[in-house]
């Protein structure tokens, strides 16, 4: 099979760990605009929403020569469902798209979750992070549970649970904004009951017009770190958790990083009722709780179920895999490696 170029535009945010995970998974290698232009090798565009004119117009280009090209979509609901000009006319070209033989669309968001996904792409995959923890992360994560490791992980870990003094934690991951819905993450924490028998954390900076709720939050009793969180801080925040926040705005209606990661360590999740995730966990059989306008917050949380450990990255892993196989080579990973 030839190497597959991979296009990232940049390296920041998740897009490097994207990108070594990529690397190491297909066998590929970074490539950049020229690659694009006038290699043969496959190439596949890790977010075409960070470049999609960039996208557009090299797999055209490519298609003239037989070349395949394969993007991965990661919020397909915008371009379903926008109403502005801008993004009727990328549903229109993506849909064009599909009409390209050698070119493949590839949604992050199952299309089990939105029948009109496939609209616009060829085809989906899990989100990585959802299957791309390896052993010796999941070993680290449970020395870390245990108290078995040393460091700020272990530290955090410990000041979190003396905090608690006993109580649940519910802890929210990744920076936090409006989108993240970090208003309602704190709003929340005022409910009748709450907390009396909740801890409410958060791990990662907090925007500008969401101070006045980190403020809030704090006063209340929560413990708020409104800074750079290192990898293993954050698997002790996992770690921490009884339950993971991902109750995102509806703005932010995409796969979710934080659930990917939670759902790998076995950790209940609290979604949006209605949410692309309050769908993916219904369908997956997901540990989870869904909040609404008029819910009982303290009743939803005592009904969370308790935290399982699952094969699920296992089977989205092979799903994903050969999906991305067949739209690179022709070929399932079956008969690629027969």
């Amino acid at each position: 099979m030839a190497s597959v170029q991979l296009y990232s535009r940049g390296l920041d945010g998740h897009r490097a760990a994207y990108l070594g995970f990529t690397q190491r998974l297909l066998g590929g290698y970074r490539t950049d605009i020229k690659g694009l232009m006038f290699s043969s090798n496959p190439a596949m565009f890790l977010m075409i929403e960070e470049s999609f004119a960039l996208y557009l117009f090299s797999a055209l280009w490519r298609s003239l020569f037989g070349w395949k090209t394969v993007g991965l979509l990661f919020r397909p609901k915008p371009a379903l469902y926008g109403v502005s000009v801008r993004l009727k006319l990328k549903s229109f070209l993506l849909k064009q798209l599909r009409r390209v033989a050698v070119v493949q669309t590839l949604s992050i968001v199952p299309a089990s979750l939105d029948s009109r996904i496939m609209e616009i792409a060829d085809g989906w995959i899990y989100d990585f992070q959802l299957w791309d923890i390896d052993a010796a992360a999941q070993q680290k994560f449970l020395e870390i549970s245990g108290s078995q490791a040393s460091g700020d992980a272990v530290d955090l870990l410990q000041d979190l649970s003396r905090r608690a003094a006993g109580k649940k934690i519910v802890v929210a991951i990744g920076g936090q904004d409006k989108n993240k819905g970090f208003d309602d993450f704190s709003n929340f924490y005022s409910a009748p009951g709450v907390r009396d028998q909740w801890l409410f954390a958060s791990g990662g900076k907090v925007s500008e017009d969401c101070q006045v709720y980190k403020n809030q939050i704090e006063a209340a009793g929560a413990h708020v770190l409104d800074r750079f969180i290192s990898d293993d801080e954050l698997m002790a925040l996992y770690a921490a958790s009884s339950v993971v926040w991902c109750a995102y705005s509806e703005n932010y209606d995409q796969a979710s990083g934080i659930l990917g990661r939670a759902v790998q360590f076995g950790i209940p999740v609290i979604v949006r009722e209605g949410s692309y995730s309050h769908r993916f966990c219904q369908t997956e059989g997901i540990a989870h709780v869904s909040l609404g306008a008029q819910i009982d917050v303290l009743n939803a949380l005592n009904e969370l179920p308790p935290p399982v450990q699952n094969n699920l990255a296992e089977r989205f892993r092979t799903s994903s895999l050969n999906s991305l196989h067949i739209a690179l080579w022709g070929r399932s990973v079956s008969e690629s490696n027969g």
